[in-house]
């Protein structure tokens, strides 16, 4: 279950898409957290913009005349200007007569006071309180795979076609020469770049957009850069973050590393930079029907030259096996319905997979059984780092 942190963000994050139903219905979120109700004959992006409409003009005071020095008026006020009639921060700023600098924090303090109407709407802190000692397995599932740079980012700015046409806004493209591919999980990918661009719009100055992608050692990189406004800078402590908050959440999600440079007197671009791991790094895909374990791996070869990818389904493995051609498996053997005995045989049958190295991790002491079914090796639960880094160096890493 999300908690209020993310929760705002999230809000953030939405509001500012209020309009793309694209983005809202591709959002790896959101319809976790609003679930369309079975009488509701619209789609979910206009179930998800009503909702926010109506929330909104809650906030509005009750049988009050409009009076913008009230501090009652001034939450609906920014929200009602900002996301229904279209109107930039600049101009919220003069018609509220306060700087620019006020108008983030307001605007800040806005977005609090919509997310705290949702939340309570929703019920949440009844269903974070009851899923308090679930399963990690609950929450929202990373599903990684290879992914097309170039493709994903053309189909990104085809999918903000009408918005870049209507605010007569040019992308250029700047694409590495050979074709880069990266891992990642597609729905986020494709978020985290929309969000960036919806950002970028709201920014930018001049008419263009550049995207730039190109190899960095064992990383790819993701570059959006435009001439922002002058009048904008880095948001402090307290202050609005517009969508970026949500964005730095999900990209660590993925494992990618999100960073802003600003413009400077050298420089008068801003640049949005996504780091992510080359799909041709080396992966290993853990099996395990605990996310606890899977994370447990993830920090034992953080820092290596590999990327961790956990399953935590049978149905999962064999298709990510597939996918990824991973340079090890390793295979929990008590997984629920299917046990890994049973993944083993599969994997071993099949002639994608047949000579993928497994390594069975176990409570139960098997080592034999294990490698008269094909594995390469064996680990008894619970496994230190030391014992993990040593069967690793035994299988060649």
């Amino acid at each position: 279950m999300i908690d209020r942190r993310n929760f705002n963000a999230l809000v953030r994050d939405t509001i500012s898409n209020l309009y793309d139903f694209a983005a809202l219905e591709t959002h790896p979120l959101l319809f976790k957290i609003f679930t369309l109700p079975a009488d509701f004959s619209g789609t979910p992006a206009e179930y998800i913009r009503q909702t926010f409409l109506e929330a909104i003009e809650q906030l509005k005071p009750a049988r009050k005349d409009l009076n913008l020095s009230a501090p009652e008026w001034r939450a609906y006020y920014i929200l009602q200007k900002r996301y229904i009639e279209g109107m930039d921060a600049k101009e919220l700023a003069a018609a509220l007569a306060i700087s620019d600098r006020q108008i983030r924090r307001d605007h800040h303090r806005a977005i609090e006071s919509l997310a705290t109407l949702l939340w309570s709407r929703l019920q949440l802190d009844r269903q974070v309180e009851e899923s308090a000692h679930e399963d990690d397995s609950t929450h929202f599932e990373v599903q990684k795979e290879r992914i097309d740079l170039r493709e994903t980012c053309q189909g990104v700015v085809n999918t903000l076609k009408r918005r870049l046409d209507e605010q007569n806004i040019r992308v250029n493209y700047n694409f590495a020469a050979l074709p880069v591919s990266v891992l990642a999980d597609r729905v986020i990918l494709r978020q985290l770049l929309i969000s960036l661009f919806n950002a970028a719009l709201q920014l930018q100055t001049g008419g263009e957009v550049d995207i730039l992608t190109r190899r960095s050692g064992q990383n790819a990189s993701i570059e959006i850069s435009f001439r922002p406004d002058e009048l904008w800078e880095p948001a402090q402590e307290g202050e609005e973050e517009s969508t970026l908050d949500a964005v730095r959440y999900w990209s660590e999600r993925i494992n990618a590393q999100f960073t802003v440079t600003l413009p400077d007197e050298t420089e008068p671009r801003a640049h949005f930079n996504l780091l992510l791991p080359l799909a041709d790094q080396r992966v290993i895909l853990v099996v395990d029907d605990q996310l606890p374990a899977i994370n447990l791996f993830k920090r034992y070869l953080a820092g290596d030259d590999v990327t961790v990818v956990g399953a935590t389904r049978a149905d999962q493995v064999l298709p990510l096996a597939r996918e990824l051609t991973p340079a090890l498996i390793t295979l929990d053997v008590m997984m629920p319905q299917t046990d890994g005995w049973e993944i083993l045989q599969t994997l071993k049958l099949d002639e994608n997979t047949h000579r993928i190295p497994v390594l069975i991790c176990s409570a139960w002491e098997e080592p034999e059984l294990a490698r008269s079914l094909g594995a390469a090796g064996f680990l008894k639960k619970p496994i230190t780092q030391k014992q993990l880094r040593d069967a690793l160096e035994s299988l060649g890493f």
